[in-house]
């Protein structure tokens, strides 16, 4: 993906795109999460403090169960946690609970805003669970929790709508989890010699991106060390948060490093249409003229892409080997990788599930943009054709995708391929180990319960 600029104007532009988005990010995420860390290490306002400790004793067993599940001890969960760094941790972790009918003045809760963020942030963890659902499940019923209500541009409001929806499919799905415990289960694959990396490149041609020699022991080594990296499973580069404009997940090879074909489509998704108009974004100071001239030109590109290839890709399921077909390669001369897709995929700081933008096409890899408030303002200035060639931003696209018929186009979509996660390549292989090792052990079994013979 090039974008066609001056170059005396490159700097300009990219420095005014900057301090737009800057104004961007001082408005978005005022989610419940997020005003939570707002407050730091002071006190939470009024009884919510009651609220919460109230909320995370009720889940407290579950915590139990999951931390026995995986061979830790409660001391260890609350040294990792940071709530005491001392043999205390018991006497701590029972000031950030109330149980139902205690009484709060003999209890004394904590009501340090940092203590309850450490606390839920290592629980969502040890539980699985998408650390933004979760907050907001234990600040239920706290003014944090009604923080967001106020008023929103029209960008924060289009991002909140997509991550609620996206949240709402977690919750249903298990959707988080399942990415968990295929990230853990690539991991396992890898230190067993295993070459698959879904969602990314296999294991053998990835050696190829840490230096010249594919079959460099060093290169190999490097390799593995990434693929065995649960918080690589997803992102092949390190995203910081502060530079994600449009551009950085463009350009030169992409951060995710993931699959360009059908395979890729285990995600959960939905068709957004043709891409010409995010292949060539507007520079942020355009003149009138450039505005016409990038609208024909996208335009043009778009009628003669559906005229000569058609609307969209297919998008189907292979029940008998079950895996996507058609995404990618339903379309003559590649024409379905200039398509772009609504997935829900993991966020780059691994904290939990976001709604993303997906197209095929750049040659260094797939564009997998975050649709976060940067990303959706930056489509105030990219152009979508509408079916009668009238030319509004993407933006305005995916707000009416979001009201047409209170979005159920995309819920619709979302839900159906969101089943399809749990049968990726990784889960799919160690179903099938599994199911051979009880047949095995049947047959093991079998043999030595036969009754001896003579001859």
């Amino acid at each position: 993906m090039t974008v066609a600029t001056d170059d005396s104007s490159t700097s300009n532009d990219f420095i005014a795109q900057l301090q737009e988005e800057s104004k961007q990010w001082e408005r978005e995420d005022r989610g419940v999460l997020s005003a939570l860390k707002k407050l730091g290490g002071r006190a939470l306002p009024g009884d919510d403090a009651l609220i919460v400790a109230r909320n995370i004793h009720a889940e407290f067993p579950r915590l139990k169960a999951a931390l026995k599940a995986q061979n830790r001890t409660l001391g260890e969960f609350c040294q990792e946690a940071d709530i005491s760094s001392g043999e205390d941790y018991s006497r701590e972790l029972h000031r950030l609970m109330l149980a139902p009918g205690a009484d709060p003045t003999k209890v004394r809760p904590r009501k340090s805003a940092s203590k309850y963020l450490r606390l839920i942030e290592a629980m969502s963890k040890a539980l699985g669970e998408s650390v933004s659902n979760f907050t907001e499940q234990m600040l239920r019923s706290t003014t944090l929790h009604r923080a967001d209500e106020g008023d929103r541009s029209e960008v924060e409001m289009i991002q909140a709508t997509l991550q609620r929806l996206v949240d709402k499919l977690d919750q249903e799905f298990g959707l988080h989890r399942t990415y968990l415990e295929t990230a853990q289960a690539k991991a396992r694959h890898a230190a067993k010699g295993g070459d698959c990396r879904w969602p990314q490149y296999e294991g053998s041609y990835r050696r190829s991106f840490y230096g010249d020699a594919k079959d460099d022991p060093e290169n190999a080594a490097r390799e593995l060390a990434v693929a065995m990296d649960t918080r690589r499973a997803y992102w092949e580069s390190p995203i910081t948060k502060r530079f994600q404009t449009f551009e950085n997940f463009t350009y030169g090879p992409t951060p995710s490093g993931c699959l360009q074909d059908d395979s890729f489509f285990h995600v959960p998704h939905c068709h957004l249409g043709n891409a010409a108009g995010l292949n060539e974004p507007l520079p942020v100071n355009a003149t009138p003229q450039q505005m016409e001239a990038i609208k024909t030109s996208v335009r043009d590109e778009t009628v003669r892409c559906l005229t000569q290839y058609g609307r969209a890709p297919k998008d189907d399921w292979d029940e008998v080997n079950e895996r996507p077909v058609g995404q990618t390669s339903s379309m003559p001369n590649a024409a379905a990788q200039y398509h772009a897709w609504l997935i829900i995929y993991p966020s780059p700081d691994h904290s939990g599930v976001m709604p993303m933008i997906y197209i095929a096409v750049e040659e260094w890899g797939p564009i997998i943009v975050p649709l976060d408030a940067v990303t959706l303002s930056a489509m105030r200035r990219m152009y979508w054709v509408e079916d009668d060639q009238t030319v509004i931003t993407w933006l305005d696209h995916i707000k009416r995708l979001l009201l047409n018929d209170a979005g159920s186009a995309i819920l619709g979509n979302l839900r159906r391929t969101a089943p399809w996660l749990a049968h990726n390549p990784l889960l799919r292989m160690e179903r099938q180990h599994s199911r051979d090792m009880d047949a095995l052990k049947a047959l093991y079994t079998s043999l030595g319960n036969d009754t001896p013979t003579t001859h």
